[in-house]
């Protein structure tokens, strides 16, 4: 944890006499056990991070595409999700591709492509007698929220340990060994 101090200063505007002055120590939390790590890269909170753009051979069409499925991550764990009612419900293939007005065809095709390179990764989990399948973005490429996940950052490990600080690799890291 990192302190801050903010000195509040009010000063009279026609003859710029101080009136008075305070200090308030402020705590910056960098990392916190159900959060996880305050992702800031660049200290800028913006979906995109300047220096970590979509590689340059992809087509405009996908990257259209994937401009668009940002658009609809959830913030914080950067789930592909829609609405339905008052629930958040993860995006199946079938959604995306309405979502982006193409064929399932074409759509597995995007997929398929995106996971490969990493730009979109996949989670299959087991819902009672069923499978779902989760969508999520890369957080180096899109980023909605300001806390990066342990789930997010061990789906993505690969990518992140390239540009994550050593001490916050390590807090992730003792997650992994808990399990």
């Amino acid at each position: 944890m990192r302190g801050k101090i903010k000195i509040n200063t009010v000063v009279d505007a026609t003859s710029g006499e101080v009136l008075s002055q305070s200090e308030q120590m402020q705590n910056v939390k960098y990392f916190d056990e159900e959060k996880g790590y305050l992702f800031k890269l660049n200290q800028e909170s913006i979906k995109t991070f300047p220096g970590c753009g979509l590689p340059e051979d992809l087509t405009e069409s996908e990257t259209a595409r994937l401009y668009r499925l940002s658009l609809t991550m959830h913030k914080g764990s950067n789930l592909l999700c829609y609405r339905s009612g008052n629930v958040t419900k993860p995006m199946n293939t079938a959604r995306i591709a309405g979502y982006l007005r193409l064929s399932t065809r074409r759509t597995l095709l995007f997929l398929q492509n995106m996971i490969h390179r990493r730009i979109i990764g996949r989670v299959k989990l087991k819902v009672g007698n069923s499978q779902e399948t989760q969508y999520y973005l890369n957080p180096i490429y899109f980023f909605c929220g300001k806390w990066l996940n342990v789930n997010l950052y061990f789906l993505f490990r690969r990518d992140l340990d390239k540009l994550l600080p050593k001490w916050v690799i390590d807090r992730f890291s003792a997650y992994e060994k808990d399990k």
